[in-house]
């Protein structure tokens, strides 16, 4: 129930924050015996307005601003909930096994139901959906397993190519991704990943213009459907036929100039934290981190990536998940594995040796 504060709001408010209690429930509750009507909200911490919606994001968990317009006399105001820290505790906080996803890359042979059963059998809550898969699949099909099996999409792969190296035009690339916010958006995916394109020619200079032109309109239209975007720097040994952004820095700096709240970046340890110094520049980049997808390595990738089981290479990982969790990211641990050291590893033994981990790591 509402307390008496929340009360004495008028009924057009109140309704706008029972919807928002629903979905704040739905969406992020692990308990069980949760019903909405035993949420208690405080008041002090609720500030109410009606209008537009937007993603809202603090130090330690993210949610859609949820809103809507309900009646003349509110047209001017936007409804949003602040929540302190010890109320995301009790009621957002995710668990440590919701928390771990993996990325179809990880296993190329098997089809999206195959993927959605067994990542559920080996104990995953998430999957990092891929395009190709999915639509092999079919996207309502698919949509309807991933209800049944209570499966969360920690990300959607991918959009991008925009500066022409794979043929298609801009324009083509751009309706591409378009299409892709949609679908993101109808699989309540955290966010959606996009590569920037090789530099095809370009100079980088041109290169950076065009996927900052790209990047503005595709925020804009994912800032209205309640979609985050995260852009994905890689490693300059692989990067060569996806991204000209090879580090976090420039990567930074194009976002910087968009303007759009909704937009992070991709932290994956295979590509970024292969530099020695990846520690003493990690915490800075923690609050611009919208996913963490989780690759290690015997050596630096020459042409294509070439990942190793997760504890078995040089990455540092375990430094890197207490770093960022100290520094307040309470996103996707998604595990991503491809290359020729992993291809003949079976697939049922790489997941459970993956979420072995991870969960060791998160919990100490």
């Amino acid at each position: 129930m509402l307390n008496s504060d929340l009360m004495r709001l008028d009924a057009p408010v109140r309704a706008v924050l029972g919807h928002l209690q629903r979905q704040w429930i739905r969406t992020y509750s692990t308990a069980s015996n949760l019903q909405t009507g035993d949420v208690h909200l405080d008041a002090s911490r609720i500030a109410i307005f009606l209008g537009t919606c937007r993603r809202f994001s603090s130090s330690r968990f993210e949610f859609h601003r949820m809103s809507l317009y309900v009646g003349a006399s509110h047209r001017n105001t936007v409804a949003s909930l602040f929540f302190s820290r010890s109320t995301v505790g009790r009621f957002m906080h995710k668990s440590w096994n919701s928390r771990l996803s993996v990325l179809e890359l990880s296993t190329l042979r098997w089809s999206f139901e195959d993927d959605v059963l067994r990542y559920h059998e080996h104990g995953y809550r998430a999957i990092g959906v891929w395009r190709p898969k999915l639509s092999d699949c079919g996207e309502a099909k698919g949509r309807e397993l991933l209800s049944e099996m209570g499966m969360s999409v920690s990300s959607l792969h991918w959009a991008g190519g925009f500066t022409g190296h794979d043929g298609r035009t801009f324009r083509e690339s751009l309706h591409d991704a378009l299409d892709a916010v949609q679908l993101a958006a109808d699989l309540n995916a955290d966010c959606l990943t996009v590569l920037a394109g090789s530099r095809a020619g370009h100079t980088k200079s041109h290169a950076r213009r065009i996927f900052a032109t790209a990047l503005r309109e595709l925020a804009e239209c994912a800032q209205a459907m309640g979609v985050q975007l995260a852009v994905e720097p890689m490693h300059s040994g692989c990067a060569h036929d996806f991204t000209f952004l090879t580090n976090i820095p420039d990567t930074l700096d194009i976002l910087g100039g968009i303007g759009h709240s909704n937009i992070g970046i991709v932290f994956d340890c295979y590509h970024m934290a292969q530099d020695p110094h990846v520690l003493e520049w990690l915490p800075s980049a923690v609050p611009f981190i919208r996913l963490v997808q989780c690759g290690d390595a015997k050596a630096a990738p020459l042409g294509l990536q070439n990942r190793c089981l997760l504890g078995e290479g040089y990455v540092p990982i375990a430094d890197i998940i207490r770093t960022i969790e100290h520094y307040g990211y309470e996103g996707y641990y998604e595990v991503e594995l491809l290359g020729e050291d992993v291809e003949d590893y079976d697939y049922e033994h790489m997941l459970d040796a993956s979420r072995s981990l991870l969960c060791e790591l998160l919990q100490s």
